[in-house]
């Protein structure tokens, strides 16, 4: 039996500086997702997984970051500069 999981995305404005982590052969290499980007990412988990690693896409490259640095460095986005409404939107924001 194939069973469909559906992954809510949201779109993100990072307000302060904050900790990506790239995957590369195996490593993960730290990049910086400096202010005023714009991020999509799946919904954090609730508070009590603070440490835990989200997925994210900035300017289309996958990262990680910890799900604490999401939820204090940046805002979710009701409506992109672009005017696409967020709802579930997968598009990532190149800015």
């Amino acid at each position: 039996m194939d069973v469909a999981c559906t992954v809510k995305t949201m779109t993100y404005r990072v307000h302060t500086s904050a900790l990506g982590l790239l995957e590369l052969d195996g490593e993960r290499i730290p990049v910086t997702i400096p202010a005023n980007s714009y991020i999509n990412a799946e919904q954090p988990p609730a508070d009590g997984y603070k440490k835990q690693l989200v997925d994210v896409v900035w300017r289309g490259t996958a990262l990680t970051m910890f799900a604490c640095d999401l939820q204090s460095r940046a805002d979710v986005v009701t409506t992109a500069a672009n005017g696409f409404e967020n709802e579930n939107a997968p598009k990532v924001l190149n800015v």
